[in-house]
């Protein structure tokens, strides 16, 4: 399992640290804030949802008046 997460920020990271591969520490939280509000396919669910009970409230959620405690669907946004 720690394999597969490491291959997963690998992979992500991967496109957008600069060639000397010194600064991926700076994209870490953007990717763990990504990874974490992201519907998996094998559970269907957020790591964030199983882990805490609720969804995160994303910068985009707090910009276009999402209220707290009510869950929108992904489609939704579409």
């Amino acid at each position: 399992m720690v394999e597969r997460m490491n291959r997963t920020i690998n992979r992500h990271l991967s496109k957008v640290v600069s060639n000397h591969q010194r600064d991926w520490d700076h994209f870490l939280p953007l990717f763990l804030l990504a990874y974490r509000s992201s519907v998996h396919e094998t559970t269907g669910q957020t790591p964030a949802s199983i882990i805490m009970g609720r969804e995160l409230r994303l910068p985009c959620d707090l910009k276009f008046g999402c209220p707290p405690g009510e869950d929108v669907a992904g489609e939704d946004y579409v």
